[in-house]
């Protein structure tokens, strides 16, 4: 058994999404002064390797705190789409698709995260894909900053009104690319949309 690590460190001014709030990382109470450290964090809640929820969307949608907890893990398959702008059927294995429980979406993109060109451009899902959704999806994840092209939600919208989570900004996923894997991305039990992961995965 292999356990895969998944998900960017957040840090202090972890990169985000144009617009988005930085990460800031502060001491309240340190070893010096008081005796211990405690920290005060503010932090997106689509910092990093982060879930998103229905509610990112919809008004009635479900938050992270809503949900059960193994609507955070699964069955996944990771289909490598490396050298595709716009993510479309005739990329995938359509068998492997049409039955995945999670699919996760390696576009080699993740590399370039800590740059600039990172949310500049990136791969997404096209509309043909996500109308021919398997019927035990539950989870989309890719290594990219969304699964939608730039200035557009549609994707995001077509999933989470399914009750699909949106995962995104994942790392690593080379290591695990066109296999079977047992995938977590397990936030905190939070009233928001969504919220940083620790997301990894398991190859047995």
């Amino acid at each position: 058994m292999r356990i895969h690590e998944l998900s960017h460190r957040v840090y202090e001014g972890t990169p985000v999404f144009p617009g988005d709030s930085l990460t800031r990382i502060e001491g309240a109470c340190s070893i010096g002064r008081e005796g211990f450290s405690t920290s005060r964090i503010t932090v997106s809640s689509h910092a990093g390797t982060h879930v998103e929820t229905p509610f990112h969307f919809f008004p009635e949608g479900k938050r992270l705190d809503e949900l059960p907890v193994d609507a955070f893990f699964g069955n996944a398959y990771v289909f490598d789409v490396r050298g595709e702008n716009q993510v479309k059927l005739k990329h995938l294995d359509f068998a492997l698709f049409n039955k995945a429980e999670i699919a996760l979406f390696f576009t080699g993109h993740s590399r370039l995260f800590g740059e600039a060109a990172y949310f500049e451009d990136w791969p997404f899902l096209s509309e043909e894909l996500v109308e021919l959704l398997p019927p035990k999806l539950k989870i989309v994840g890719t290594d990219a900053p969304s699964v939608d092209k730039k200035n557009s939600c549609e994707i995001h919208k077509k999933l989470l009104e399914k009750g699909i989570l949106v995962v995104e900004n994942l790392t690593g996923l080379e290591r695990i690319a066109e296999k079977n894997v047992k995938f977590y991305a397990i936030p905190l039990k939070i009233s928001a949309e969504a919220f940083s992961v620790r997301a990894f995965a398991i190859e047995e």
